[in-house]
């Protein structure tokens, strides 16, 4: 029995020392590294999580690799800018006071929230294809809802963030909380071109059934012509017969009047 618990603490205990080392390693030695690939991987994990969302809510038919390839780039451009701006930001404000930490709060959001979504943006465009255009109606349109959206979840998670945690385990934290907000970030993303492809779906609808309404009327007034020239014909047919009927009456009566002229002049002679 000794021995088996012996066996189990030496394997927790190398476990455990195994893990160490490579926290060790990945938060010190490489955390550039570290905290760029934290970011990009829960990036993409967001976007899945909200295309099998949409997918259960009948929104989308298959999952878009694509998609979920852009943000997951787009990741890894946010990822770096915010390991430099986290480093650069305990330096310029070092400490852990309600001050201190209001003032991070503070210059995070006001200062740097704007030009992170920026920088997603424009990486998001750049990985989608390089359209400038998508990017300047991107930044005032959903970059507003995205930047409204943080106030109500990046205040109280900062706090936490700057008040608690050392420098180098501050992107771990950030992305972990953004896990939920990268959802929210990816719907907003794509949430516009969904609208706007069902606003073309209804135009292209709209187009079709006008189509199709012109070309049923005019069948029907190709018809109504139809109809009218077979009316005046069968209307003609019948006046000529009629013409006809009337001149041959006129012929039997002169005859009949004929004859019965003959006949009283051979009875008078």
């Amino acid at each position: 029995m000794l021995r088996g618990i012996d066996l189990i603490r030496k394997v927790h205990s190398t476990v455990v020392a195994s893990a160490r080392g490579l926290i060790n390693t990945a938060f010190n030695k490489h955390l550039f590294i570290t905290n760029v690939t934290i970011s990009f991987s829960l990036s993409g994990l967001g976007d899945i999580l909200q295309q099998q969302h949409n997918m259960l809510m009948r929104q989308q038919q298959t999952w878009d690799t694509a998609r979920t390839r852009h943000m997951t780039c787009s990741g890894i451009t946010v990822g770096a800018l915010c390991h430099h701006w986290y480093i650069l930001l305990d330096r310029k404000l070092p400490g852990r006071t309600i001050n201190v930490v209001l003032k991070k709060l503070l210059v995070d959001q006001l200062l740097f929230s704007p030009i992170c979504l920026a920088v997603f943006f424009l990486s998001l465009g750049i990985f989608k294809g390089g359209d400038w255009s998508d990017f300047l109606s991107s930044v005032p349109n959903k970059g507003w809802r995205l930047y409204v959206a943080e106030w109500l979840v990046w205040p109280p998670a900062q706090i936490i963030n700057f008040y608690l945690l050392p420098t180098k385990f501050r992107v771990l934290y950030d992305n972990t909380v953004s896990l939920l907000f990268d959802v929210y970030t990816s719907h907003v993303c794509y949430d516009v071109k969904f609208s706007e492809d069902k606003e073309e779906e209804c135009e292209e609808a709209l187009e079709d059934s006008s189509r199709i309404n012109d070309q049923q009327n005019a069948v029907l007034v190709t018809n109504d012509n139809t109809t009218h020239d077979r009316i005046e014909k069968q209307c003609s047919s019948a006046s000529k017969n009629s013409e006809v009927d009337c001149t041959k009456s006129v012929i039997d009566k002169n005859r009949e009047a004929v004859e019965s002229k003959s006949n009283l002049t051979m009875d008078t002679g």
